[in-house]
């Protein structure tokens, strides 16, 4: 083989080699740049859900808190058939026509949704928690996923106010 062939041939091997190498090291780039955006966002939840833990263990205390300082109900009161009446009254003034739902039972789902940022999911366990010690129902998680998607619809096609 001539030397001039023998040359192109090592400068083709050459050539390669370093375009191969090259592509190597842009995949661990990307690589690297991938696990930095993983790890930090990551980081970012997990701070998130150890908020909303410590903040659901604040709501918990503050929860016992009430329900141990408000007066228990004695069996003569129970009996009273007067109280079950406007207390009966009052669910049905905050229902929503046409809805099983109470009002304040979207409001806190959606409000948990909205600040808290939990999923759909957990945002039903956690009305199931809490409905332990409250007189609020627990939602399906897809009335749930409905009732967040309505209001962020409403919350973008309603025109905003702009105050002068």
């Amino acid at each position: 083989m001539p030397i001039s062939r023998q040359l192109r041939y090592e400068k083709q091997c050459r050539d390669n080699w370093k375009e191969k190498a090259a592509q190597k090291q842009q995949k661990i780039r990307e690589y690297v740049q991938t696990t930095r955006a993983l790890k930090k966002s990551r980081d970012h939840w997990k701070t998130r859900a150890k908020a909303a833990e410590q903040r659901v263990k604040d709501l918990e205390k503050q929860l016992a808190k009430l329900s141990s300082s408000s007066p228990q109900s004695s069996p003569s009161q129970s009996d009273n058939n007067s109280d079950d009446v406007s207390d009966d009254h009052d669910d049905h003034d905050d229902h929503i026509p046409h809805h099983h739902y109470t009002v304040s039972t979207i409001s806190v789902v959606v409000q948990n949704i909205i600040h808290l940022g939990h999923s759909y999911r957990s945002t039903a366990k956690t009305m199931e928690i809490f409905s332990s010690y409250s007189s609020l129902e627990t939602p399906h998680y897809s009335s749930i996923k409905n009732w967040a998607l309505t209001s962020w619809f409403i919350s973008t096609t309603t025109p905003q106010r702009t105050t002068h």
